[in-house]
């Protein structure tokens, strides 16, 4: 079900940028529930197009851009995105992000077929990635105050959403996640069951390497990231499980003052958990074919968090 699923993903992304086009009937623009993926989508030639290497910007705890380098084929295959909480997950157990590994990245070229296309023959260019799904184990005692790593393990290939794609934009960085040696291999002999799905050097477990750099561990305590700005206007309340004799969490007054500060000094506006929406695929890599020529066209320690006001109060 590889095209259905990269239909299904594409779909929502495609009417979005027509909605954003003049010479489009956005009145006649179905919604994605509405339409048959597989009569309003087709691809120009059918073909996909690999990029070996997938960067991504984002910005560092101390406000500067820094970049991750993503390629499927080394060590650094592990991205993570935004995981928004849903209405039956309580605010301090709700978990935060998803993490996948990727399998590929590609960009495609899209014809949209369906109610409200354009006059003309229009191909737009999506860029998608590839991945294989961890799930979080979910087991307690791995929250800041137990000073435990939170665990991962890989989907069973056989199930529906082991698999998936992700637009580049929607990543947040790439991720350190980290084997659980003591629980060893799936595959003992080393061959999976897919060669697509790398599953032969699979490990039973993973830890979430939240600790890894600065920034990183930054991303983990809620609100407090990029700049010291309190973002998170869903969660004004939120207190970790940890016991600490940390000052309370700022107001909303406060937050509003200590952004107008941070503004005034250069500082960033984007909360712990933007993605910073910038990525770059690497057009000097191998394609799996050149594109057409006639288109020229185409946290685990028990520490006091220092918030905006001992920031500025210093």
């Amino acid at each position: 079900d590889f095209w259905k699923k990269l239909k299904k993903h594409l779909l929502p992304r495609i009417l979005s940028t027509l909605r954003g086009q003049k010479d489009v009937d956005h009145d006649q623009l179905p919604l994605p529930d509405t339409c048959d993926t597989d009569a309003v989508i087709s691809f120009n030639l059918n073909r996909l197009y690999l990029h070996r290497i997938l960067r991504i910007n984002y910005t560092t705890y101390d406000i500067r851009r820094e970049q991750d380098l993503i390629n499927a084929h080394s060590a650094q295959h592990n991205i993570m995105v935004l995981c928004q909480p849903t209405e039956d997950s309580g605010t301090n157990d709700a978990i935060s992000y998803r993490y996948g590994r990727v399998l590929g990245t590609y960009h495609i070229n899209v014809v949209y077929n369906g109610p409200g296309r354009p006059p003309w023959h229009q191909k737009l260019r999506a860029e998608i990635v590839w991945v294989r799904w961890y799930e979080e184990l979910g087991q307690p005692g791995t929250d800041w105050a137990h000073r435990r790593l939170g665990r991962l393990r890989f989907l069973p290939i056989e199930d529906h959403d082991a698999f998936g794609f992700v637009d580049p934009g929607d990543i947040v960085r790439g991720c350190h996640i980290i084997p659980r040696f003591r629980m060893q291999k799936v595959h003992k002999s080393g061959k999976g069951h897919s060669p697509l799905a790398k599953d032969g050097s699979d490990w039973k477990e993973y830890y979430i390497g939240r600790f890894v750099d600065r920034d990183m561990m930054m991303r983990y305590h809620l609100g407090l990231g990029v700049g010291h700005i309190y973002g998170h206007q869903s969660f004004p309340n939120y207190q970790t499980s940890a016991p600490s004799s940390a000052p309370p969490a700022p107001t909303a007054a406060q937050s509003t003052a200590s952004s107008s500060r941070d503004h005034d000094s250069g500082g960033s506006a984007k909360s712990d958990s933007d993605t910073d929406a910038s990525f770059d695929l690497d057009d000097s890599s191998d394609s799996d074919e050149s594109e057409d020529k006639d288109d020229p066209g185409d946290p685990d320690v028990d520490e006091d968090e220092l918030y905006v006001e001992d920031m500025y109060s210093a």
